[in-house]
Formats: C-alpha cells, sequence, structure tokens
C-alpha cells in the first residue's frame, strides 16, 4: 500500500479513536501545515492524501507538486460532485461532508475504504504509466544476465520521455539494481546459501526460485524481485539504510546490506512486502529525470510492509 498523508483542522479524538481500532495495518504521516504536506508528498508514487477541507486552490498545488496523487476530502457543506468536476476523478477519489463524521466508527469506515482503493504495488505498469508487464523466473544463480539484458532493452525502448542518451544512462542503473536484488534473493534470503562461492552456478529449486518482474513507462521504471524466505526484518533495513553512516564499512561484497543500500540509491522508492516466513518482494521505482544531479537531489521514499503468513 502506498503512504497516507493527513491534514487536518486540529486533533480529531474521534479520527485518532478510529485510527486504534481500524483494522487495516497502516500508519498514516501528520502534518500540521500545507507546505510540509507538500514537501513530503514530492516524488512519491501515488500518495494518498486526506484532507479536512475543500480548497481547490490546494488541490491544485497537490497536484501540481505530485500528479500521482490520490486525494480524499473532508469538508462541510462542500458540493462533492462540483469539486470532482473540477478535477479528473482519478484523483479526487472521495470528498466527504464532514457533518457527517460525528463518531469514531464513521472515520474508521472511511479509513477503510481509503485502504482498500490504495495502489495495488503488484500491478508494476500502472505504477509507471506502462503498457505492459514482464516476469521472469531465475532458475539458476547463472542466468541473472538474460534477465538484465531483457530489462536494459525494455527502458531503452520503453523509457524515452528524455531521448535515448539519458534512456540509456538509466537502463544502466535499472540492470545494477536488478542484479543487486537477484543476489540478495539468491543468496542472503536463503539459509543454506550462506558462505557459498558466488562466483559458481547454483540451481534453484522450486522452493528457492526468483521472480523478476518489470515494467517501463516514459519516465520511469520499476523492478520487482521476490524470493521464498521471507526472512528480511525491519531492523535489517533500518540498519543499512536509514544509517548512511554504515555504507562506507560494508565492504564485503557478499553483504546483504550493501544491495540494500545500493537499492535505495538507485531508486525514487523502495518499497518491502514481507510475508513472514513465505516471501520477501522488493520493489524498485525509478523515474527518469534529464540529469544525474537533479536524480540526486530528487526525495526518496522507503516503504516496509510486515504481516504474518496466513493460517
Amino acid at each position: 500500500m502506498a503512504d497516507l498523508y493527513v491534514l487536518l483542522k486540529a486533533q480529531n479524538d474521534d479520527f485518532l479513536q478510529a485510527l486504534r481500532t481500524c483494522k487495516v495495518a497502516n500508519t498514516p504521516v501528520f502534518f500540521d501545515h500545507k507546505a510540509n504536506l507538500l514537501a513530503a508528498i514530492c516524488g512519491k508514487v501515488r500518495p494518498t492524501v486526506l484532507l479536512e477541507f475543500a480548497a481547490n486552490e490546494f488541490v491544485s498545488e497537490i497536484l501540481a507538486t505530485e500528479p500521482t496523487a490520490d486525494i480524499y476530502m473532508v469538508s462541510e457543506g462542500v458540493d462533492a460532485t462540483s469539486v470532482k468536476s473540477t478535477f479528473e476523478k482519478d484523483h479526487v477519489c472521495g470528498v466527504v461532508n464532514g457533518a457527517t463524521l460525528t463518531r469514531p466508527s464513521q472515520w474508521e469506515d472511511l479509513l477503510t475504504q481509503i485502504f482498500a482503493a490504495q495502489p495495488d504495488f503488484s500491478d508494476l505498469k500502472s505504477l509507471v504509466g506502462g503498457t505492459s508487464q514482464q516476469q521472469f523466473t531465475l532458475p539458476n544463480s547463472s542466468e541473472r544476465t538474460f534477465i538484465m539484458d531483457k530489462i536494459e532493452a525494455g527502458i531503452v525502448a520503453e523509457c524515452t520521455g528524455y531521448g535515448e542518451d539519458v534512456a540509456r544512462i538509466f537502463s544502466e542503473r535499472a540492470i545494477t539494481l536488478a542484479d543487486e536484488l537477484m543476489l540478495n534473493a539468491v543468496f542472503n534470503a536463503n539459509p543454506a546459501m550462506k558462505g557459498v562461492d558466488r562466483s559458481l552456478p547454483y540451481p534453484l529449486d522450486e522452493n528457492s526460485q526468483v521472480t523478476v518482474e518489470f515494467a517501463a513507462g516514459p519516465k520511469a521504471f520499476a523492478v520487482a524481485v521476490t524470493d521464498k524466505f521471507g526472512h528480511l526484518q525491519k531492523s535489517d533495513v533500518v540498519k543499512h539504510i536509514c544509517n548512511p553512516n554504515l555504507l562506507g564499512r560494508i565492504s564485503d561484497r557478499v553483504s546483504g546490506g550493501l544491495g540494500l543500500r545500493l537499492a535505495f540509491e538507485g531508486a525514487s522508492q523502495l518499497i518491502f512486502d514481507v510475508q513472514e516466513n513465505v516471501s520477501t518482494r522488493v520493489v524498485v521505482v525509478t523515474f527518469v529525470v534529464p540529469s544525474q544531479r537533479q536524480f540526486r537531489t530528487n526525495p526518496k521514499s522507503l516503504c516496509f510492509f510486515s504481516r504474518a503468513a496466513a493460517p
């Protein structure tokens, strides 16, 4: 699921109570000023924004900052039809009269509706504005090059928004990301592969095969790699990604931390979806921009979702 960004007029006890009882696992990010919210959503992939007022000008500012945003508006006396007709309906997903939200249960119903409608990160082509999505199975650790060649060709063909030269630069970034994620999935996620010589080929049986997905649009691409173990911990991500001072000490090529950190450096948004002891899916979404300097200064987003295996 995407991040949820909330801007309320004041502290709302009914809303906070609904958050405590809502059965959907996601933690909203609260803001007290619109400028802070605008700065936070810039560069995110389809962030969901909940506003407790109906100002069309502010909606315009949100969409100018992040055109992929999904917006829900709560305000008394607002004409939902008028607001939604001002913008494309894909942007303003819901307009609710605040006078009807008088109990925590009613806020909970709204939250459930919002969470249920959030984007599915399995649909990579929709995230990047592409027309197709490719999927590969890695049956042997030595066959990574075949998949990387397919990804490179796809980006050169599809990421044409800033010309062929820029597309080729980002295709190199994409295959590096894909290779790091595949190496992590093959050698770090699987306890049986710890300490083996990575230069040798290893067949991957049905229980250890790695799935790679890819999609590209005119100005973005996405790569997803899934292992069948589900052992990644949030603490690992925090250790290797959220503390940049560690990067200089992650020098061993067999370290999974190096792969995680390089993936974050090459991503606009990095998403971890862990089903404990079942699978870990890592999704990298990268926006193609005209210059490397602009890419380095653009904001990044990191999401980590973890859930217990189904009984």
